[in-house]
């Protein structure tokens, strides 16, 4: 038998472990810096095009006017479900922030009696 075997396997496993966490966060950051390399070049190329043909550049125009009102719409339509929400759980969050002070004046009192 080889001693301590187990704590032998126990590092193996928390090495592999820390080996795989590290390749996950190579691989986001490949990825990633993939991503943008791609968005890039497609706006490098939407760009060109636009200068390039005036035609195309009209259209292109008016599709960036109205991806530009449909982001505006977006933003609104969130913030009017937003504000209710979070106006309507101020009481919910006044009446949790109360009944944490009630517990820890309970233990303060807990505390002071001994």
């Amino acid at each position: 038998m080889v001693p301590n075997l187990d704590l032998i396997l126990l590092s193996f496993l928390y090495g592999a472990f820390l080996s795989c966490i590290l390749l996950l966060l190579a691989a986001a950051a490949l990825f990633s810096l993939l991503l943008a390399f791609a968005s890039t070049l497609l706006s490098i190329v939407v760009f060109d095009m636009y200068d390039v043909s005036s035609i195309l550049g009209r259209g292109l125009g008016s599709a960036k006017a109205d991806l530009e009102l449909g982001s505006v719409l977006l933003l609104y339509l969130a913030m009017h479900f937003a504000v209710p929400a979070v106006l309507s759980s101020r009481p919910l969050i006044e009446q949790r922030v109360a009944e944490l002070k009630e517990i820890a004046q309970r233990v303060m009192n807990h505390y002071h009696v001994l």
